[in-house]
């Protein structure tokens, strides 16, 4: 089970390069520490309890809806018109 510090460390540890920021910042236990209560959570297995625990992460910024609008438009205006 993942949820064991033990193998949420183990997990951390081989894949250090990705979290070595993180880890600079908060620490190697803080870390494990935050993995193991989303583990916990089930975050990490439901995009909903994701979207519904961090909803700011989810949100489009107003340059990524104008850059989709932009595309959009652009894909109509390409459609040949009978």
């Amino acid at each position: 089970m993942l949820r064991k510090s033990k193998k949420v460390r183990e997990v951390v540890e081989k894949h250090k390069s990705s979290f070595q920021p993180l880890i600079k910042e908060f620490g190697n236990d803080k870390i494990i520490s935050i993995l193991k209560e989303l583990l916990a959570g089930r975050i990490f297995q439901s995009e909903l309890r994701a979207k519904v625990e961090f909803p700011e992460l989810f949100r489009s910024s107003p340059a990524r809806t104008c850059s989709e609008r932009h595309q959009k438009m652009m894909q109509h205006a390409q459609k040949p018109k009978p």
